[in-house]
């Protein structure tokens, strides 16, 4: 009797392939360990995460615990990939959600700091305010590895699902909204802030950010 298709995907997935590698740079195996600990898996399963994300397979041969948006470094480039299938589906269903990035979420990403990845994992599109740009770079002068983190964040920013978030004239309206709002309120936000809340705003976007002050924005959706 013929091996029904799930038998042979058994059996193939059984075929498992063995690989040594050598001359793995220190700081490349600094970041998998980190990687590691943080995902809470082992050292072999999160290699083979990372090859696979960066290689763009298709899926067929391993699950990803948090399929959809991965970040994280590999060869010396921010790695930004959706799935197309929400965790534990079989279908293609995603959810159509769209977030911005404030700078200290955008560097989480970078690292692959497994709640952001999480939280972006099913976003539709990623934006990146110009003010955060401009606070992301102006970090970059007053550090040791301009250049490098210039080259990331460049090749970020040329990904399909990047989009930069720009203001004009009828940002300047929400700006004055939530400057009164907020002043009525006895609770500033720093002015960087500020632009950032009312670009979210104006575009119907949601604001991934730890920065605590937005909170007294309620009108801004954030995680």
């Amino acid at each position: 009797m013929p091996a029904s298709p799930t038998e042979i995907a058994c059996m193939k997935a059984k075929a498992a392939v063995q690989y040594t590698l050598r001359q793995i740079p220190p700081a490349l195996d600094e970041a998998l360990r980190r990687k590691s600990r943080q995902d809470g898996k082992s050292i072999n399963q999160t290699a083979i995460e990372v090859l696979h994300t960066g290689l763009a397979l298709n899926g067929d041969s391993i699950r990803h615990r948090d399929s959809g948006l991965y970040g994280g470094f590999l060869g010396g480039r921010l790695v930004l990939r959706r799935s197309h299938s929400l965790p534990g589906s079989c279908g293609s269903k995603t959810l159509a959600m769209k977030v911005a990035l404030d700078a200290n979420r955008y560097r989480d990403l970078c690292r692959g700091i497994a709640e952001v990845v999480k939280q972006t994992s099913h976003a539709e599109r990623v934006y990146l305010p110009l003010i955060v740009l401009g606070e992301l770079r102006a970090g970059f002068q007053a550090g040791s590895r301009a250049r490098q983190n210039e080259r990331i964040l460049v090749r970020f920013l040329s990904s399909p699902r990047v989009r930069l978030l720009l203001p004009d004239e009828q940002t300047t309206f929400h700006y004055a909204s939530l400057f009164a709002q907020l002043r009525q309120q006895a609770t500033p936000i720093p002015t960087n802030d500020l632009w950032i809340a009312a670009l979210v705003i104006q575009h119907n976007l949601i604001l991934l950010t730890r920065d605590a002050h937005f909170k007294h924005v309620p009108q801004l959706s954030q995680l």
